[in-house]
């Protein structure tokens, strides 16, 4: 929650509309960081299938079009 509050500006500003979230232990958390987001979209993931498939291994990153950032 910390890592979304010093950066939502950030991602709002480049576009960045939508984003992963990973290790949510229930819906209620879920629905926590979904309001706090807000405009803000997230998507629930496995955070093993995001490594898998970007090769990452250290969180929280942001993934555009061009280029998998920390």
């Amino acid at each position: 929650m910390e890592w979304l509050a010093r950066n939502k500006e950030y991602l709002i500003d480049q576009k960045i509309l939508r984003g992963l979230i990973t290790n949510i232990p229930d819906g209620q958390t879920f629905k926590h960081f979904h309001e706090a987001a807000a405009p803000l979209q997230l998507h629930p993931m496995n955070v093993d299938e995001l490594g898998n498939l970007f090769g990452v291994r250290v969180y929280p990153i942001v993934i555009t079009r061009t280029e998998i950032v920390q």
